[in-house]
C-alpha cells in the first residue's frame, strides 16, 4: 500500500512489471489463504509447505485476485467519474 501511495503522491506511473510486483503483496491474500491452507483441513508435511509449485500457485492467485479487484474498481469509479 505504501508504494501504492507513494506513487499516487509523486504522480509517477509504474512500470506493469513493477506493479504487479507490488500488487502481490498489497492484495493481502497471504493473511487470509495461508493460515486456512497450514491450520484447517488436512496436515501439510515440510516437503509440500516448501514446494515452489504452492509458492507458485499464491503468487498466481494473488496476481489474479487483484487484477480482478482493479477491474471492479475501475467499472465502479469510472461510473462516477465518467457522469456528466
Amino acid at each position: 500500500m505504501f508504494t501504492e501511495a507513494e506513487w499516487l503522491r509523486t504522480k509517477a506511473i509504474p512500470t506493469m512489471d513493477d506493479y504487479m510486483q507490488n500488487a502481490i503483496v498489497s492484495f493481502t491474500l497471504g493473511p487470509t489463504v495461508l493460515p486456512a491452507l497450514y491450520l484447517v483441513g488436512p496436515k501439510l508435511s515440510d516437503d509440500v509447505a516448501e514446494n515452489q509449485e504452492l509458492n507458485y500457485l499464491f503468487k498466481t492467485m494473488s496476481t489474479c485476485g487483484r487484477l480482478l479487484n482493479d477491474i471492479h474498481g475501475f467499472k465502479v469509479y469510472s461510473s462516477f467519474l465518467l457522469c456528466p
